[in-house]
């Protein structure tokens, strides 16, 4: 979000995949760590992160039954959790979804993303995009994805 008040980059994955994946928190800080030395190679002078909001979309057969916080991946440790890495990502679990509705969908919001990516218009078009996420039955803040893109706005 860019409105004075800061920034976000809005950060969806799209990964086809047929069964949950715990692991998917993992790749999420790999591609957060790209994307925020793209944005330091591009504006120097930079002094902070942007924040990244991660959303993964699952549209599998089975539930997802793994906890969105990436911390949940470390072993057991008497580390306290304060100095463990610790986020979550949104989860949009379609799983019991039709294959008609999980297709129509996904064709609405990659459609509204296009369309905001090319016309500038993100911000008018997120209310709308919140609109096809919640179709979906928005679950947690956990999920899969099946292409990256950050946006900016």
């Amino acid at each position: 979000f860019k409105n004075g008040r800061g920034k976000c980059f809005l950060y969806l994955l799209f990964e086809h995949q047929s069964t949950p994946d715990k692991w998917v928190r993992y790749r999420i800080v790999k591609y957060k760590t790209r994307i925020w030395d793209q944005s330091f190679q591009k504006n120097k002078d930079q002094d902070q992160l942007i924040p990244i909001l991660s959303m993964v979309f699952y549209m599998g057969e089975s539930n997802w039954n793994f906890s969105p916080e990436f911390s949940d991946l470390f072993c057991e440790t008497p580390v306290p959790q304060k100095y463990l890495p610790s986020f979550e990502h949104i989860l949009l679990d379609y799983s019991n979804k039709s294959l008609e509705f999980k297709g129509a969908i996904k064709i609405k919001i990659a459609h509204l993303l296009i369309q905001a990516h090319f016309k500038g218009c993100l911000k008018e078009l997120f209310q709308p995009l919140m609109d096809a996420f919640s179709l979906l039955r928005i679950q947690s803040w956990r999920n899969r994805i099946y292409d990256w893109r950050q946006w900016q706005w």
